[in-house]
């Protein structure tokens, strides 16, 4: 993938169910113009799951979309 023009960084902690919610739109917005997208997160307590599911959702996030954790 070429350097991307935009990248989004979304900051969390303990958002797990928000990451759910809005990280599958943010994707498709993303691969529409090439991005890479940056989760931060704020040492979230293990419980809530957040670096979990950020994870499985990269995975997911299909070609044209770079991922960090």
């Amino acid at each position: 993938m070429a350097t991307p023009k935009v990248s989004v960084v979304i900051p969390s902690w303990n958002s797990e169910s928000q990451l759910k919610q809005n990280l599958p739109y943010v994707f498709k917005a993303a691969a529409a113009v090439k991005a890479e997208i940056v989760v931060v997160d704020d040492a979230s307590a293990f419980t809530d799951g957040t670096i979990g599911t950020a994870g499985r959702l990269f995975i997911g996030a299909g070609p044209g979309v770079r991922t960090f954790l």
